[in-house]
């Protein structure tokens, strides 16, 4: 850099600190006049609460002395003396100063035994008018150094007042219920009348002095005048004023109820006092923060600008491999897979290389539930698990989203890179706690001897993959076959789009018997699709690739709402109608409206949710235990029972049984293969029966193409069969013959 350029830079270095200081300034200006505004508010909400716990704890002492006056006036026959042990008794329940009783010429007795008159008391004139009231403080007529609140309500007699009832409050007491702490213990609460009278101060000297004319010693008439108004005026609101020589915040609140028959407390008002020297303590250390982090602003950009600086001028390779590293993993990225690669390629043609690509499977699912930091932490475990498990020599990055790629030779052989690649996963399961299978789609593609286009390459790996979506195998292995593959799931998923515009899909029923009197108690849902061109294509064909493309969702919707449709059909046909079990896939379950979804249909067709039973699958509810419990125990509050299919399919099954909210265990077909001429096949069905029975699940066996499977079954305590042997799938203008009238 020349002396010049850089004087130049100084220059414009200097312009910006300036600016950065006066926006600085400006800043912190605003900070502080946000901060009192903010004050302010808190103060006005403070003593709005303060006037409301008072109000509460008024009305809720008059709620107590209603119910007692209440109780004595259904009891006339009560003795005085069993009253009195009734008002000390709640006396000591409320921590009431006293609790007394007065008759109607005004002679009082209260729960320490003391007796006098209270004729000339302004709480005894209302209640005995048969007002509730609420005194100002006075002097205890016993205990002259007391200073009390009493709360009253008159007695009644077929609407004739009889007497008054009362309860009293010490100052100090109440005073504590409306002094709310703030600003560490540096306010006051305090109650003034309208009129401006002290009648409730923790400074006792404060007391019967009138609030307005302390204030016009140190504050402008205006102000002053402009407090009393909103007071009298039943307001709620802040001021800054000075009291006493010391300029205060002041939060002010009525405790006007709005009730003008029960007011009781119509002209008082809560005020909430604060220094201005607590609010700035308070204040000052959000401002010296904000002057702290606009130097620190400063310092960081004249320290950006000099390192940029320095690293334009003696690195600038090294700015440049920013543009290949991934910044989430901090391995590398696709840029520099690509160009690696490519020279391994064109330097070295003759050595045997694969492609491996790969994605996490559900990994939207997992980012959805579990959070994009959960997410990032799974893709950086990745990233560990290939730095670890790979060698010097082969190249791996994270191309984007969740998809990673390694690039090596494989003159070890190709078994060599299937163990390699199980090395890597059972890295990631060791370093990553969680309560669910991660399970990675993998794509292999070796390369041919010459090829020079990484990324066509990296393109028939991930047709490999793409392959392997879906399916129980991890991998695929890119040839012609997997193009072809490719090519018909193409078509098919084409076939499909039009097939849910042309109604093509059709729903079939396969009824359900009981074992123990051979009679039809429900039936299982089961789509079909009867192509105009190839005819029937089973579900085993099209179901995997409409999971891939997320159309398995609108086929799932369709059959769940022509179950419906049906059952509300046949209901009104008069016929006695058995419940339906409808298939729930990986990709409906994770629909944040399903459980709304499946409501709204059976309510739609006036179904009830005994009638319809969700089945998933062995293999969805241990992949995803804790994802579904959730959604799964949902729907059984909405009475929805919940079926596993495939049970015996899995690998940890007899904890799915454990954790699962499910009703009903369906047995795979497989439990009877063998099982007539084979005893250990025929003890594990047994075993198995006999666990899900202790559960208290109901058991169904599908697949049944005999009668001796049947009784076997039976023997064991099967509850239902489902199979070829007792009928074979149908559809719905056939399965209603079956039904009763």
């Amino acid at each position: 850099m020349t002396k010049r350029n850089k004087n130049i830079t100084l220059i414009i270095i200097l312009l910006l600190t300036s600016v950065f200081l006066i926006m600085g300034y400006l800043y912190i200006e605003d900070t502080k006049n946000l901060l009192i505004s903010e004050a302010e508010v808190h103060i006005k909400e403070v003593a709005t609460q303060g006037s409301q716990l008072a109000q509460k704890q008024i009305e809720k002492d008059l709620d107590v002395l209603n119910i007692f006056s209440n109780y004595y006036t259904s009891n006339p026959d009560i003795s005085n003396e069993e009253k009195m042990k009734k008002l000390l008794d709640e006396m000591e329940n409320q921590k009431f100063y006293t609790m007394a009783i007065v008759d109607t010429k005004g002679n009082a007795e209260n729960t320490k035994g003391n007796k006098f008159s209270v004729k000339d008391r302004e709480f005894f004139k209302n209640s005995i008018k048969g007002k509730e009231c609420v005194s100002s403080p006075y002097v205890d007529e016993v205990d002259k150094s007391v200073k009390k609140v009493t709360i009253s309500v008159p007695i009644l007699n077929n609407d004739e007042v009889v007497g008054v009832l009362y309860c009293t409050y010490d100052v100090n007491t109440l005073m504590k219920l409306i002094n709310v702490s703030f600003y560490e213990n540096n306010s006051i609460s305090y109650i003034i009348r309208n009129n401006g009278t002290v009648i409730l101060h923790p400074q006792q000297d404060r007391l019967s002095k009138n609030i307005y004319r302390l204030l016009k010693k140190d504050n402008d008439i205006k102000e002053v005048n402009k407090l009393k108004k909103e007071l009298q005026e039943n307001k709620t609101g802040a001021a800054i004023l000075d009291v006493s020589g010391e300029k205060r915040y002041i939060g002010y609140s009525t405790m006007d109820n709005g009730d003008e028959k029960n007011n009781y407390i119509k002209d008082w008002n809560l005020i909430f006092s604060v220094p201005e020297s607590v609010i700035f303590k308070n204040s000052e250390q959000i401002i010296n923060r904000a002057l702290y982090a606009v130097l620190l602003i400063i310092f960081v950009f004249i320290t950006i600008i000099f390192y940029i600086m320095y690293i334009k001028n003696s690195n600038e390779k090294e700015v440049l491999s920013l543009a290949y590293e991934d910044k989430i993993t901090h391995i590398g990225n696709q840029n520099k897979f690509y160009k690696e690669c490519s020279g391994y390629l064109l330097n070295k043609p003759s050595l045997n290389y694969v492609i491996v690509y790969f994605d996490i499977n559900n990994f939207k699912m997992i980012n959805d539930t579990f959070g994009y930091e959960f997410g990032d932490n799974l893709l950086i475990t990745i990233a560990k698990a290939l730095k670890e498990e790979l060698t010097e020599g082969e190249i791996y990055a994270r191309l984007s989203s969740d998809y990673f790629s390694i690039f090596c030779d494989y003159k070890k052989g190709r078994d060599k890179v299937i163990r390699k690649l199980d090395n890597i996963r059972d890295n990631i399961e060791r370093n990553l706690n969680t309560v669910f299978e991660i399970s990675l789609c993998v794509g292999i593609y070796f390369v041919e001897e010459g090829e020079v286009d990484i990324q066509k390459a990296v393109n028939k790996a991930n047709m490999a993959r793409s392959v392997a979506k879906g399916k129980n195998v991890n991998y695929a292995i890119y040839n012609e076959d997997v193009r072809n593959k490719l090519s018909e799931e193409s078509i098919i998923l084409d076939d499909i789009k039009t097939a849910l515009v042309k109604n093509q899909f059709e729903v079939y029923y396969q009824p359900k018997f009981s074992l123990v009197n051979g009679e039809m108690i429900g039936s299982e849902a089961l789509i079909r699709w009867n192509h105009p061109e190839y005819g029937f294509i089973s579900p085993a064909t099209f179901i995997p690739i409409a999971e891939k493309s997320q159309l398995i969702l609108k086929i799932g919707r369709f059959v769940f709402e022509r179950v419906c449709i049906d059952l509300s059909d046949w209901k009104k046909q008069g016929k006695n109608i058995v419940p339906v079990s409808v298939n729930l896939s990986r990709v409906e379950l994770y629909q944040p409206d399903i459980v709304k979804f499946i409501n709204d249909t059976i309510q739609k067709y006036n179904i009830n949710s005994d009638l319809i039973e969700l089945e998933i699958t062995e293999t969805v509810a241990m992949n995803e235990l804790n994802i579904l419990k959730n959604v799964l125990n949902e729907l059984r509050k909405y009475g929805f029972f919940i079926s596993m299919d495939d049970f015996g399919t899995g690998y940890s099954s007899i904890s799915c049984l454990r954790d699962m909210p499910i009703d009903v265990l369906k047995l795979d077909r497989s439990f009877l293969d063998g099982i007539e001429n084979d005893k250990r096949s025929r003890n594990i069905a047994k075993s198995i029966v006999s666990l899900a029975k202790s559960l208290d699940l109901i058991v169904i066996i599908e697949g049944v193409e005999t009668k001796e499977q049947a009784e076997l079954m039976k023997q064991f305590g099967c509850d239902l069969v489902q199979g070829f042997y007792f009928a074979r799938p149908m559809p719905g203008i056939n399965f209603i013959n079956l039904l009763k009238n």
